[in-house]
Order: C-alpha cells, then sequence, then structure tokens
C-alpha cells in the first residue's frame, strides 16, 4: 500500500512538473535539455505506473485473501478449509490488530521505545574437536 501510494504521488508530482515546464520557459525547468527533460519525464511516467499498478494488485489480492480468508494456492487448488470461516470484518481487525484505527495506516503502530527485561537464556557450549570445529550438544 505505501509503494502504491509514494507511486501515485510521483505521478502527480510528474504532472505538475510537466505543467510547469510547458507553462515556463524549459530552460528554467530544468538543468538537461528540454528534449531529455520530456524523455525522462516520460520514463517516470511508466516507472510510477507500473509500481503503481503492481502494488495496487498486490495489495488488492492481500486484502482479498484477508477477507476470504484463505490463501491464493488454497484458491488455486479448489480447496476448501476445514475450519470455519471468519466474517470479512472480524478477519481485517485480526490481520490489522484489533479494531479500527488510524494505525491500521502506520507501520510504526505496535512499536515501543519501552525496554522489557531480558531474560537471559544460556547457550550450549560446544567441545571443540578439531581445529575449526565445534560439536554443539543438542538438548
Amino acid at each position: 500500500m505505501y509503494i502504491a501510494l509514494i507511486s501515485l504521488h510521483c505521478l502527480v508530482m510528474v504532472v505538475f512538473h510537466f505543467l510547469y515546464c510547458f507553462e515556463d520557459d524549459w530552460t528554467k525547468c530544468s538543468s538537461f535539455s528540454p528534449p531529455a527533460t520530456v524523455i525522462l519525464l516520460i520514463l517516470l511516467c511508466f516507472e510510477g505506473l507500473l509500481f503503481l499498478i503492481f502494488t495496487s494488485v498486490m495489495f488488492g489480492t492481500q486484502v482479498h485473501s484477508i477477507c476470504s480468508d484463505e490463501t491464493g494456492i488454497e484458491r488455486l487448488k479448489g480447496e476448501t478449509g476445514k475450519w470455519g470461516k471468519v466474517p470479512c470484518w472480524e478477519a481485517m481487525q485480526m490481520a490489522f490488530g484489533g479494531p479500527f484505527s488510524l494505525s491500521w495506516c502506520s507501520p510504526f503502530a505496535g512499536l515501543s521505545c519501552t525496554r522489557s527485561p531480558a531474560e537471559h537464556t544460556p547457550l550450549p557450549q560446544g567441545d571443540i574437536i578439531e581445529e575449526d570445529v565445534i560439536e554443539i550438544p543438542f538438548t
């Protein structure tokens, strides 16, 4: 979703830049020559459009998978789950971690700056059996 939004922003900015260059003198618009500027703007539009389409389709298929409560592989194989299907809104709440809020759109919503006391787990120490070879026992 974020890449799709950034691609859309890129396309909007390219259109505004093109309109600005079209109304103003092309030599003041860019440090490149006018034909090079037009070619670069067209390439940027093409790249932004490709990323927008690709990431929008990916985002749509993910939301569809969440709402239908099945993976893409299950859909391709035609398998039906042996579990009870969850309604779409409930599945969205489970996937995004709670009732609807603006934190659904933030990738930093679940982060916390507080430290939890770390539990020290001793790691098993290995024995050197040959030079540069350590045998670690599995427990």
